[in-house]
């Protein structure tokens, strides 16, 4: 039986070179797998100790599958250059799409350019002050147009006087949503400035929820409300000026009888808010403000954990508490955030918007982040419009505290004219106390003279009674002439 083989000349139209370029990266990054597992498979046959026990070479590879090898010494790791690079053509289109967001001279994010006019989509709460865009080796102003908290995007402009010389080519987003398994991803730039690739973990975009808020105090029930045991180093407490013995008894106009109740007025507020807490301090009332930190990012019982989840990557501020997201185990950093997640089409499937933990990214997925893109290009939600109870409670705030610095040295003139006041009657209490003290030595030394006279007059009664009782009946011999 005779076997044919067919001849195949490359595809000669745009689009055909495209698919056939597409097909052939899917089938070597298949291949490249294929021989991945099987060299990892020989590799695992490491020669036993002396004892038998292969267990510390295995352990040693699990921690550094990076830098597994096969025989030959090539890395076969999924992190290794080599096989990131089969991933090239699939980044290679959108590369340009995908920008640096920097914040005084340092890199803070990664934007997607979701408009020829110089729309940048990226995450927000990563973003600072004096912003650029690195695009093209060149550095463009920009500022933030809108922000939208609940999917932590944000979408910046460049400045509109340096886009004319500048062509900026959009993202393209995919026509189907990723919810497979197992899917292939790459995100352009995202690791060291090269490509990232992972696989997606979850079948379908799920909701990320909030992390607890969270004080950092120790605390224990008392008569006016709960009494503050201990506080965490660095914690909203420590930082806001709150003390050991500080007694919570109200927290936003809500009373606070126990813990039980302080508990559910936190339940109300999520990490990031801003609160008012009355507490009594010596005897005085004082009000002090602070704002929420997360429970699992600052509390002790979380360290732990979170030690592990960093080690290999810097963990995004905000991990947390999004509408729907992406789960992938692309190498992100938090600073890498911001950028699209591609499929093997080259198409956007969303924007990677956190590194969550030590093996698990999150990007929102397209259908979700659709609308949002939407209001955000209007201008609608700007800084100052999504803000603007913050900034109005911060400039409330600001105000009082203002208020508060300019009655302090009147305060404070007050306090040392009573402190001035207090150590002078020290000083007179104490010169009567050591006056009082010397009459008390005094007495005393007297005391002891008179109890040793008082003794001796004892004494000479004693003896004198004996010797009258003596010379009576002498006298009574004589009188009656008899001898004793």
């Amino acid at each position: 039986m005779k076997t044919s083989f067919a001849t195949a000349s490359f595809p000669q139209t745009a689009s055909s070179r495209k698919a056939f370029t597409r097909s052939l990266t899917i089938l070597t990054a298949c291949l490249l797998c294929l021989t991945t597992t099987t060299f990892a498979q020989t590799d695992t046959e490491q020669p036993k100790s002396k004892n038998g026990d292969n267990s510390a070479a295995q352990e040693n590879e699990s921690e550094n599958p990076s830098k597994r090898r096969s025989k030959t010494g090539r890395n076969n790791s999924r992190f290794s250059k080599e096989f990131v690079a089969v991933f090239s053509p699939v980044a290679e289109s959108m590369e340009s799409a995908t920008v640096q967001v920097f914040s005084q001279d340092e890199q803070v994010a990664l934007g997607t350019i979701i408009d020829a006019s110089g729309l940048v989509l990226t995450k927000a709460s990563e973003l600072k002050r004096d912003l650029k865009i690195k695009f093209d080796d060149r550095d463009l102003p920009a500022k933030v147009l809108g922000i939208h908290p609940e999917s932590d995007l944000a979408i910046l402009q460049i400045d509109s006087q340096l886009v004319d010389d500048v062509t900026f080519s959009p993202i393209k987003w995919a026509d189907e949503p990723a919810n497979k398994i197992g899917q292939w991803v790459v995100s352009p730039k995202a690791q060291s400035g090269s490509n990232a690739i992972g696989i997606i973990s979850t079948a379908d975009a799920r909701p990320i929820l909030p992390s607890r808020p969270f004080i950092g105090i120790t605390m224990k029930d008392a008569k006016q409300g709960v009494r503050i045991t201990a506080i965490v180093n660095d914690s909203p407490a420590d930082q806001s000026g709150l003390q050991i013995n500080d007694t919570i008894f109200e927290l936003d106009n809500q009373p606070i009888k126990n813990r039980i109740e302080l508990f559910k007025a936190l339940g109300q507020y999520d990490a990031g808010d801003r609160i008012s807490i009355m507490v009594i301090r010596f005897k005085e009332e004082v009000e002090i403000r602070l704002t929420l930190a997360e429970f699992d990012k600052i509390s002790p019982s979380s360290k732990r954990s979170n030690q592990q989840n960093s080690m290999g990557s810097i963990l995004s501020r905000r991990r947390k508490d999004f509408p729907k997201a992406i789960q992938h185990d692309s190498m992100l950093q938090s600073n890498t955030c911001g950028g699209p997640i591609l499929d093997l089409s080259g198409n956007a499937i969303g924007i990677n918007i956190a590194r969550a933990g030590r093996v698990s990214s999150l990007a929102l997925p397209y259908e979700t982040i659709r609308p949002i893109i939407e209001v955000l290009k209007t201008g609608e939600l700007s800084p100052a419009v999504v803000n603007k109870e913050k900034i109005m409670a911060l400039e409330q705030e600001i105000e009082l505290l203002a208020i508060e610095i300019e009655e302090l040295p009147e305060k404070k003139s007050v306090l040392n004219i009573r402190f001035n006041s207090e150590r002078a009657r020290r000083e007179e209490l104490k010169k009567s106390i050591d006056h009082l003290q010397a009459r008390l030595d005094e007495v005393e030394e007297n005391a002891g003279d008179y109890r040793k006279q008082l003794n001796s007059i004892r004494k000479r009664m004693r003896s004198g009674q004996k010797t009258l009782e003596q010379l009576e009946a002498q006298l009574d011999a004589l009188k009656t002439g008899s001898s004793r």
